[in-house]
Parts: C-alpha cells; structure tokens; sequence
C-alpha cells in the first residue's frame, strides 16, 4: 500500500501539475514540459500496484472482515461505501479516469510534435480546455481515492483536511522527483536548453509546495488538538510513543530541510542544492506515508523495519524504468510549442 501511494502519488501529482500548466497557459515549463509528461505517463505501473492492494485488501483494511463489521455499528453504518466490491470498482474508476485524462493530453503533445494538429496554437487551446475539465474531475476523484486507499486504513478516523493534506504531499512529491529528473538529464546533455532560469522556477514552485504541506499538516493537527474529540485525537494517539520519530522525521524532511535548503534565491538556481532539497522531499513523502499507513495496520509495533523501506525503494526503481521507456518514447523537447520561444528567452 506504501509503494502503490507513492507510485500513483507521483504519477498523479505530476499529472495534475501538467494539467495546471496547461489550464494556466503557462510557458516557462515548455522547454522541460516532457519531464512532467513522462512522470505521468507511469500511472499504469502505479495502477498495476493498487491492483495488487485491491487483492489484498483483507490484509490491510479491518472494515474488510464481515465479523468485524458485525461487531461494529459505525462499520454497518460505512459499509455501503467501504465494501471489498465498492473498493475495487472505485479504485478502477479512479485510475481510468486520470489515465484517460493523461491518454488524451499525450496524445495533443504527441500530434503537435507530428504536425498532426494543424496549428500548433490550436492544439494549445484544446490541451487547455482539456486540462481545465479534467482537474475538476480530479480534485473530487482524488479527494474519494485517498480516503478509500489511506484513510480507510483507520475507517473510525475522523478528518475533513486529509484530502487536502495528500494532495499536497502527492504534488510535493511530483515536483521533488521532477526536479531530481531535470537535473539528471541536464547534466547528461538530454535538456541542454534548460539554464538557471528554469531550476529557480521549479525551485520556487517545490519551496512553495512545501510550505503549502506544512501549512496543511498544522492545520489538521491544530484542528484536532483544540477540539478534542475521540475520534479525532484518536489518530494521533495512535502515533505517539514509537511512531513519533518516523513523524517528526516526515516534518522535517518535507519542510524544515527544504524551507532551509531553498530559502535563499542563489539555492533555487543551483543544480547541487535543489537535488539536495528534492531528495529530502521524496525520503520525506516516504516517511509521511509510512505514519499514515503503519500504526493503521499494525497497532503494536513502534516503528519501521527492513521490508517497507525494501518494497518502496523496489517500487521507486519500477518508476525510474517506467519513466526511461515514457520519456523516451517522444521528443526530449516539444519543438513545435507556441511557447517555447518564451521558455527558451524566459529569465
């Protein structure tokens, strides 16, 4: 489940950052606009790993177990949306509508790099009006998915910000894994047109998504410390003595680190400190899925062992092939986009 969330995560959140790009008009992206595109395209794999959850949901999930739900009148009252049939056709329904979303852009950059779109401009304005109606879906899908995926591990939680709060972590994610992409194909000559410029304003965007995670995670943990309510503080509870080290290790790799690291503008434009940043970011996404799933599933142990940092770096090296086969598979640098005059001169 840690490495499914993860993998999706990225797959999705890159997703959605391609889409706000697009729905923006922006340019700036358009000379490494192929990099987000590619993370995206990794949606199967991630999807291949939820697969993997949904056959196994007996294992993870307690609203799973009939004599559970028996015994339980708030999992009566749940079980017409948390049910093992609900779950699977859900979590199908999520995946194919962001990959059809990812399908149908792909194919707009694809046909514009083939001249297959006529105006290139024209195909601009359709990838923009795909992208807006497609982030309206998505915002509600991806609300629903993560509380069936990762809230549902606690189904008597309570926690209106949770949403929120992994959307941020899931685009934080994407932003860190590109900025460690862009980088590497630069220094091996694959992005030779991405300069200083085009580091600082990825480096702004994951400082900013960074403080925006942090902003959301005080919020939640405020909310539920101030009104005091069982089935609140519950969550937190269930993550103090052992587990408090993994989560002050999530705070600071997802925030403190990065805040410190990118604070300065010379920071956002340098290769080797925006990969420093961006690799505290993806070990922290790590841990802050770890403290959301572990205590969930196995109340008695106090911390993490050897297996779930194995299966998640087994998943991250699924992704980076993934990624490679995607990447590859179009021009490194979309040539016939309208602004790639703008991104090429932006500064």
């Amino acid at each position: 489940l840690i490495a499914a969330a993860y993998v999706v995560g990225l797959a999705a959140g890159a997703l959605s950052f391609w889409a706000m790009l697009n729905a923006a008009a922006a340019g700036w992206h358009s000379v490494l606009r192929r990099v987000p595109e590619a993370i995206a395209g990794t949606l199967l794999l991630g999807a291949g790993l939820i697969g993997l959850v949904v056959g196994g949901a007996r294992h993870i999930y307690h609203w799973s177990h009939e004599e559970a739900v028996l015994h339980d009148a708030l999992l009566q009252a749940k079980a017409p949306w948390l049910n093992t049939a609900g779950f699977a056709v859900r979590s199908a329904a999520y995946l194919a509508l962001w990959y059809g979303g990812y399908a149908l852009l792909r194919h707009l950059s694809r046909a514009q790099d083939e001249g297959a779109a006529g105006d290139p401009v024209q195909a601009a304005r359709a990838a923009r009006g795909v992208s807006a109606v497609f982030l309206a879906l998505f915002g509600v899908t991806f609300s629903f998915a993560s509380v069936d995926w990762l809230m549902s591990v606690e189904p008597h939680w309570f926690s209106t910000m949770f949403p929120w709060y992994q959307f941020a972590g899931a685009l934080l994610s994407a932003l860190a894994a590109a900025c460690v992409l862009v980088v590497a194909l630069r220094r091996r000559g694959v992005l030779p047109e991405v300069g200083p410029a085009h580091l600082h304003d990825l480096g702004k965007l994951t400082f900013a998504m960074s403080a925006f995670w942090a902003y959301l995670w005080f919020c939640q943990y405020l909310l539920i410390w101030y009104s005091n309510i069982p089935e609140e503080t519950a969550f937190f509870a269930a993550r103090s003595g052992g587990w408090a080290v993994l989560m002050g290790a999530s705070l600071l790799l997802n925030f403190v680190v990065p805040f410190t690291i990118l604070l300065p503008a010379a920071a956002k434009r340098s290769e080797g400190r925006l990969l420093a940043a961006a690799a505290a970011l993806l070990c922290g996404r790590a841990a802050d899925l770890c403290v959301t799933v572990m205590p969930g599933v196995a109340r008695h142990a106090h911390g993490v062992g050897g297996t779930e940092p194995l299966v998640v770096l087994g998943g991250l090296s699924l992704f980076v092939l993934a990624f490679d086969r995607v990447f590859r598979a179009a021009p490194a640098v979309a040539r016939r986009d309208p602004y790639l005059a703008e991104s090429l001169h932006g500064h």
